[in-house]
């Protein structure tokens, strides 16, 4: 597992549970937050 990874699965914890759980919400921020660091 890279680094990169480590950082999409704790940030996707943090931002699931940050928004309630709302997934959807939770992956268009995620996506957006990828894109940024790619």
């Amino acid at each position: 597992m890279d680094i990169l990874e480590k950082l999409y699965l704790k940030n996707k914890r943090w931002i699931i549970t940050y928004s309630g759980g709302k997934d959807s919400t939770a992956l268009v921020v995620l996506g957006l937050y990828m894109k940024e660091i790619h």
